[in-house]
């Protein structure tokens, strides 16, 4: 299996690839043979998609465990984090139409790849005061409150809201907190 798994590793790597490698049902004793390969799976899509804005249609299209490795990465190349929280919102309302299987992917997958801490005062209020069946609200402001919470307003943070309020600054997402 080892070697298979090094075999395919040096293939190309297409989109569609990388999704199969990483929704690639296997035993818990498979799982550590293929490891190397859906790594190589994951840092393919977040490579390929870590300029968000380049590829927007294609995102939108993206299975569940592609949004999750590309929004995983460390190298995501995003305008704000305003942007991963918006993007993330319609993604989600597109591709799961019931609400409960909305609300359980919003809380349960999708969440943790959010770092509110790095949003903008702005949109942080904006969130917590809209109220919409579109996402599991309680515990999107469960989060949003304690970031509040530990955002401690410094004058290094005093200038960062500035630059925010006035114009975009591009930064890197570092994954989930």
């Amino acid at each position: 299996m080892r070697r298979c798994s090094q075999l395919l590793t040096n293939l190309p790597m297409t989109r569609e690839i990388a999704l199969l490698y990483l929704d690639y049902p296997c035993s818990t004793s498979v799982a550590a043979e293929i490891q190397h390969l859906t790594d190589a799976a994951k840092e393919f899509l977040a490579n390929k998609y870590k300029v968000l804005d380049k590829f927007p249609h294609e995102l939108m299209d993206m299975p569940l465990i592609g949004i999750e490795a590309i929004f995983s990465s460390t190298d995501l190349q995003i305008s704000s984090e305003d942007a991963v929280y918006t993007f993330l919102l319609e993604w989600v309302c597109e591709q799961f139409v019931e609400t409960e299987d909305r609300h359980k992917i919003w809380s349960s997958r999708l969440l943790p790849l959010l770092r509110f801490n790095h949003m903008s005062w702005k949109k942080l209020q904006e969130v917590l005061t809209y109220d919409d069946d579109d996402v599991d609200n309680e515990q999107t402001k469960k989060r949003i409150t304690d970031a509040l919470l530990h955002k401690k307003l410094t004058p290094h943070t005093s200038k960062v809201h500035l630059q925010q309020t006035q114009q975009p600054v591009v930064k890197f997402h570092n994954g989930p907190t």
